[in-house]
This record gives C-alpha cells, structure tokens and sequence, in this order.
C-alpha cells in the first residue's frame, strides 16, 4: 500500500510530519513576509500528479 501511495506523488514519498513543519516554520518566519492570502499545498506533489490518472476522453492518449 505504502509503495503504490508513493507512486501517485511527484516526490515519489509518503510525506512525514516534517513536511508540515518546515511549511509552518517558513511561514511563521520573515521569509514569508510577502506571502499573502496563498494556499500552499503540503503533499508531495500528490495535487498535480491527480488529473493524469483521470480518464478525459480526446485528452488522454
């Protein structure tokens, strides 16, 4: 389960609590001072990857 999990991300992981962190660190920290209002998606790339394993007839090849 875990290996096919992994295979439908850009990262090719199973995202760890870290993950989370190092998102919320960066935006409690200065180097977030410009970002406004922006949904950050935390999960490997998973978001993306969705839309090629959606069947869309006269797209797909």
């Amino acid at each position: 389960f875990e290996a096919r999990r992994a295979q439908v991300t850009a990262s090719r992981r199973i995202g760890e609590p870290q993950d989370i962190a190092d998102v919320a660190l960066f935006l409690a920290s200065p180097r977030s001072a410009y970002v406004n209002g922006a949904e950050i998606a935390v999960d490997g790339g998973m978001s993306s990857m969705l839309m090629d394993m959606v069947p869309r007839p006269g797209f797909n090849q």
